[in-house]
């Protein structure tokens, strides 16, 4: 099953996405429908109530999924710590920024995507926006297609070196995309949002990977939630507000790719100093510390008893 995490996690991101294309979808078929009177004074409704009954077998599913084997070895040893959140800052406080700052640029990347895109080709570009949706939804579905090779890429070389191609593609991909995308023509703006998935398609799959892999079972949820929200409100919930508020005060539409190259670059610090993890047991060591960037190829070699010595220690027997 490890020799595959990465794979098997990015089926998260498929999913994630999946749903974002699919609401798109149903905006822009409730729009084509309804027209747009229709749209904003009832038809979206139409879109809640389609929703609810996913929220409930959502529900259903998060009520039957079973405890990971490492918590359950934690119960029956009677050693799940009482106060999880402070022993998170107190011990892997410095991981738990590093992974904040890093998850930055996914963050943003991604909710510029979804959250600014489609209106972007409304308001600057004036698609009528059935076209903007359909656009948008189509390059999520190429997105989506891109995250299992991404996933199975992190299986094969790390989940470091990914991590650093994607915020390599971050800073390379998105002002090309953004010119392509101001451009107007339907084929060069939708090549343009499909060049913009790239770095999101690197980078998401390892949100789920780095946070089961960088923390210990006792405190892996409490550090992992941090990192996380934290990152998500800073870069993801401003993002859009953020890009409109640049290209009003600045007069360029580029100003939210510049912004980005920004973000890339300090995510793209961030990913240097986290460690290799893809080699990391969650069960058979759940209190192991990730592996130093560098070690993963000597614990791919070393017997069971020297690769949990690497894992705690991150030193190998010269």
């Amino acid at each position: 099953m490890s020799a595959r995490r990465g794979l098997i996690s990015s089926f998260l991101s498929c999913t994630t996405f999946f749903a974002f294309a699919c609401g798109a979808l149903l905006t822009a078929l409730l729009g084509s429908v309804l027209g747009e009177t229709g749209s904003e004074s009832w038809g979206w409704r139409v879109a809640i109530a389609v929703s609810a009954p996913l929220g409930l077998i959502g529900f259903y599913l998060r009520l039957r999924i079973d405890e990971t084997p490492g918590f359950r070895r934690l119960e029956a040893e009677r050693n799940i710590t009482r106060a999880p959140l402070s022993e998170a800052l107190r011990t892997r406080g410095r991981r738990m920024a590093e992974l904040c700052v890093f998850f930055l640029g996914i963050f943003y990347m991604s909710y510029l995507l979804v959250g600014y895109i489609p209106t972007y080709l409304v308001t600057n570009l004036e698609l009528s926006s059935g076209t903007a949706r359909y656009s948008n939804a189509a390059a999520i579905v190429f997105l989506v297609a891109c995250f299992p090779l991404f996933g199975h890429l992190s299986d094969r070389i790390g989940r470091r070196p990914v991590a650093i191609i994607g915020c390599c593609l971050l800073l390379v991909c998105t002002i090309p995309a953004f010119l392509l995308i101001r451009s107007g023509d339907l084929g060069l703006l939708l090549l343009g949002q499909c060049l913009l998935v790239l770095p999101i398609a690197a980078l998401n799959p390892l949100n789920a990977l780095f946070m089961s892999e960088l923390f210990p079972t006792r405190i892996r949820y409490s550090a992992s939630a941090i990192s996380y929200n934290v990152a998500a409100m800073l870069a993801g919930g401003t993002a859009p507000f953020l890009a409109t508020f640049l290209v009003a005060e600045s007069g360029t539409t580029l100003a939210p790719a510049f912004y980005a190259t920004i973000i890339g670059i300090v995510s793209l610090l961030a990913a240097l100093r986290l460690p290799e993890t893809f080699r990391v047991s969650l069960v058979d060591d759940p209190l192991a510390e990730a592996v130093p960037a560098g070690a993963s190829e000597r614990f791919a070699s070393e017997p069971p008893a020297a690769a949990s010595r690497v894992a705690h220690t991150g030193r190998a027997n010269d």
